[in-house]
């Protein structure tokens, strides 16, 4: 990769160098990297673009409107969508091949996985062979989130009950005041499902875990024995205007997250459904 360096003399005078190839490079964790990553990258995606409009691989259509997709990127992770077949494969793992070497970025294949939807496992094995990589196993974890599992088991959300728990040590209980324990379970407790809550319907038996673990912090977590709730958790979940705590109920919350995504798909602002 060669570079042109910009010398500055002066305030008014500016001289340009010859280029020069440069010997050190950027550590993972420089604020410049990201920022050159995602400048370079664009060419990989005017690279898949090209690939699609000229046949060579096979996107995804989806809904009426027929909407291409046939690569997303999230920072520095990248998903290709392709019809199951050894022309789309292969013609991917070319493009890789050919971003590679204009841009010195590898893809790491050894780190990447395939995954196929209503596809035999026999062509996903030998797909993952052309690619040299391994078959993802499902349920998978992306951005936090657990893809493939059945979120009416409780099974699903053992990971959310566990990081509310984690939240909440007994010394947090001992040495907070009520307040303190009241700002807690507003700003970090309530917050910890939200990402689950707005993509899936929280089953009851889950519901009331995160709420007892809730109503016990509030009311004495910490403390042996059994807790003595001094109000109704339906009050305590009410504005202050009308006399409650202001807390978040979960369960009540879950549903505008979902319908949310019905709205958006409605709209004309960010669904695939909206009116041309």
């Amino acid at each position: 990769m060669q570079w042109s360096f910009l010398k500055l003399t002066s305030f008014n005078n500016v001289t340009i160098t010859n280029e020069f190839t440069p010997k050190k490079g950027l550590r993972q964790c420089d604020p410049l990297a990201l920022f050159l990553f995602l400048i370079v990258v664009e060419g990989l995606v005017r690279v898949s673009r090209t690939a699609v409009e000229k046949e060579l691989v096979e996107s995804l259509e989806i809904r009426k409107k027929l909407i291409k997709v046939d690569m997303l990127q999230y920072a520095n992770d990248t998903l290709f969508f392709c019809e199951a077949n050894i022309k789309s494969v292969f013609n991917i793992k070319v493009m890789l091949s050919c971003f590679e070497l204009a841009s010195g970025l590898k893809a790491n294949f050894l780190k990447s996985r395939i995954r196929g939807v209503g596809v035999e496992q026999t062509k996903i094995l030998c797909f993952a062979t052309i690619l040299n990589c391994e078959v993802m196993r499902t349920p998978f974890k992306y951005l936090g989130i657990l893809v493939g599992g059945f979120h009416k088991r409780c099974e699903f959300w053992d990971e959310v009950v566990n990081r509310v728990k984690s939240r909440l040590g007994r010394w947090k209980g001992r040495y907070i005041s009520m307040a303190g324990r009241i700002c807690l379970i507003k700003f970090v407790l309530s917050s910890i499902p939200l990402f689950y809550l707005s993509l899936f319907k929280l089953p009851s038996s889950v519901l009331k875990k995160i709420v007892c673990l809730q109503r016990n912090f509030l009311w004495g977590w910490g403390s042996e024995g059994r807790k003595i709730a001094w109000v109704a958790w339906d009050k305590v979940c009410k504005s202050r205007e009308a006399g409650g705590l202001g807390i978040i109920n979960v369960g009540s919350f879950n549903l505008p997250l979902l319908e949310k995504w019905i709205w958006r798909l409605n709209s004309d602002k960010g669904g695939c459904g909206g009116k041309s």
